[in-house]
């Protein structure tokens, strides 16, 4: 097996600076995350507090085998109070909330294995260590400049429950994992050509419910936006984003208007933004990516002042997979938060893993507690299909 010293390590901290051709050599068919239209659109529209370093590693024929996204960026817990022992340790902001800059390799803005690809040149186990030493090598990067926040908490993020040997060497060096919230992921199913279709499967109780909340919403528009609609919209969509993201525990980096025009711009088709209309006024925006042969919804944006009379956010939920049925994905991934809503549609829970790493035992303590509690609440698991559905091969719904 080789040593991961018979690789070497080309860091950057812009995607443009990066060889073309090696770096889609190695993430062509990979994940939307990895292209390099995204990572442009997304670097060039994120605030100062937000570092991306982008790894190329090739072999002693300097041919590209792999290629690794890191992400340093702030997390701030907004939930728990610390001692002022701890807090001096992990930082303190204005609001009075805990922050700590880590490094992520992956996306903080999408959930799943987001942060790495590899060639067949190169095997799994030995992946792995490739990953560890990148970690290291960033790390020393960051020392090297002083312009560049250091991290002292390094992070992989999110592996699915079917992978093995990286997240077993990852705990071989030390990294701790933690099942954090589930992501929901309904399967879309052949036979659904459209969303009828899919109302046809679901329980009689379950399609009145559907019924009820298209009855809440009636004259409301969901209309997909452009760039230009949306740098016009910039400033109500960055409110009705702040809107949901005040209602969390955690923030993980910072995502606006801008960035959501720019990946517009950059990806087409394959970044959905629309907005939800009531007349001329925006109630509400989702955004999702096409990722191969999955639709993954990102981001929602809702004016709470109207969420229960028009059932905003429901509406914007049945569009996801009305939107994914017409795109012919195989699945819907809904991510985390509100389980039993989602699990009402029809999603089920998918496990996540992920993995963390801290340099001193104060912030070991501290990040250990905070990350166990970003775990899914108890919830009971909706079935709303009809029983002959779920007698079918149709896993994981069966």
């Amino acid at each position: 097996m080789k040593d991961t010293k018979t690789y070497s390590y080309l860091i950057k901290t812009a995607i443009e600076s990066i060889d073309g051709d090696q770096w889609d050599s190695v993430t062509k068919n990979s994940s939307v995350y990895l292209d390099r239209t995204y990572l442009r659109a997304l670097e060039g529209s994120l605030d100062s507090k937000h570092q991306c370093y982008y790894v190329l590693v090739k072999d002693k024929e300097l041919r590209a085998v792999s290629v690794i996204v890191f992400q340093s960026a702030p997390f701030v817990y907004t939930k728990d109070k610390h001692s002022k022992k701890v807090s001096c340790h992990f930082g303190k902001t204005k609001q009075g909330y805990f922050s700590k800059q880590l490094l992520v390799c992956g996306n903080v803005f999408a959930t799943g294995e987001t942060g790495f690809s590899y060639s067949k040149d190169i095997n799994t186990s030995q992946m792995g260590k490739v990953l560890i030493e990148a970690t290291s090598r960033v790390l020393k990067f960051q020392k090297k400049n002083e312009h560049f926040a250091r991290t002292k908490v390094s992070i992989f993020k999110e592996f699915w429950p079917d992978s093995l040997k990286i997240p077993a060497q990852l705990l071989d060096s030390g990294y701790q994992n933690y099942q954090i919230d589930v992501n929901m992921v309904l399967p879309i199913v052949a036979h659904w050509n459209s969303f009828d279709d899919y109302l046809q499967d679901v329980k009689a109780k379950y399609r009145t419910r559907a019924n009820s909340v298209f009855k809440k919403a009636e004259g409301i528009e969901i209309i997909s936006l452009d760039e230009n609609q949306i740098i016009n919209f910039s400033i109500l969509i960055d409110g009705l984003f702040e809107n949901v993201i005040s209602q969390s525990d955690y923030r993980f980096g910072e995502i606006r208007a801008t960035s959501f025009a720019a990946l517009k711009r950059e990806m087409g088709d394959k970044f959905i933004f629309k907005g939800l209309f009531k007349g001329q006024k925006l109630l509400g925006f989702s955004t999702a990516f096409l990722n191969g042969e999955v639709l993954e919804a990102n981001y929602v944006g809702i004016d709470y002042d109207f969420n229960g009379k028009y059932a905003i956010y429901q509406r914007l939920l049945y569009d996801y997979v009305e939107e994914a049925i017409i795109a012919n994905v195989s699945s819907l991934q809904l991510g985390r938060t509100s389980e039993l809503l989602k699990s009402s549609l029809g999603a089920v829970p998918i496990s996540m893993t992920l993995f963390a790493k801290h340099n001193t035992s104060i912030t070991h303590l501290l990040m250990a507690s905070i990350l166990k509690k970003l775990s899914a609440s108890p919830y009971e698991l909706r079935k709303p299909f009809k029983s002959t559905f779920y007698e079918t091969d149709l896993s994981p719904l069966a």
